[in-house]
């Protein structure tokens, strides 16, 4: 039997979010009204998409394979960028991060006109904010999952150290100033130019590793305290649903 939530959420999350209260109380009412009080709370605790979130969530339903080539593509980008960080060949990551943001665009443009199709503000700021949670799914496997689902409610951040454009251009700006392997070998010392080069580009790959490992550790803490929540809920569900289960018999045996 397929979960009543998840039944649930994949139906309130495909349509438009002006009718997610309504839709989400006919569910609750219907479940206790069938018996299952327990399911009914928790659909109760679903929130309603932001509009940013809610286009997301309509990509991953209309646009599911380049959905799952920009995470392929935020991987490539992250072996890339590790490669260039300990001295391999800028060009990988180049083009590691030009395909990531052409998929990142032709999404963009596509969420613009979903939310113009259904009538809903396709505001630049808006726009922003799809394209922030985009980029943080390309390299965050726990966005990426809740993004295949289609049942995000709240757009993502863009993603700090590896991954970040802003940082991602710097690095590249760098060791694109360095002489390639060729020209290293035939050059006996390096100008002084190529020498503040390679010390910068040396800073910013100690600060992509410094922020990475951050995010590392952060993402470690927020998965634990994630699957305790998790564990917490469904623990809780199961209670209700037992409790529920036992009001029905008790008021049956009182007849």
């Amino acid at each position: 039997m397929p979960d009543p939530v998840e039944t649930a959420a994949d139906e309130l999350y495909a349509a438009p979010p002006d009718g997610f209260i309504a839709a989400r109380k006919a569910i609750v009412d219907r479940l206790k009204a069938e018996g299952d009080a327990g399911a009914g709370a928790e659909v109760a605790k679903l929130r309603k998409p932001s509009v940013a979130a809610w286009a997301v969530d309509r990509l991953a339903r209309d646009r599911s394979d380049d959905i799952e080539a920009l995470i392929e593509a935020g991987r490539e980008l992250g072996a890339a960028q590790r490669q260039v960080a300990v001295g391999g060949d800028p060009d990988r990551m180049r083009d590691a991060s030009d395909e990531r943001r052409r998929l990142v665009d032709a999404l963009v443009r596509d969420a613009a006109r979903i939310l113009k199709d259904a009538g809903m503000s396709d505001a630049r700021a808006t726009l922003d904010k799809v394209s922030d949670t985009l980029l943080a799914l390309a390299t965050d496997e726990d966005a990426a999952e809740r993004v295949r689902r289609g049942v995000l409610d709240k757009e993502l951040p863009s993603p700090a150290g590896f991954g970040d454009e802003r940082l991602d251009a710097a690095l590249l700006a760098s060791v694109t100033a360095l002489p390639t392997r060729a020209a290293s070998k035939a050059a006996e010392e390096p100008t002084p130019s190529q020498a503040r080069a390679r010390e910068r580009a040396e800073r910013l790959a100690a600060e992509a590793r410094e922020l990475e490992a951050e995010a590392e550790r952060l993402e470690r803490e927020a998965k634990e305290a994630q699957g305790r929540a998790d564990a917490a809920a469904k623990a809780a569900a199961s209670a209700r649903r037992k409790a529920s289960s036992a009001r029905t018999r008790a008021d049956d045996a009182a007849r």
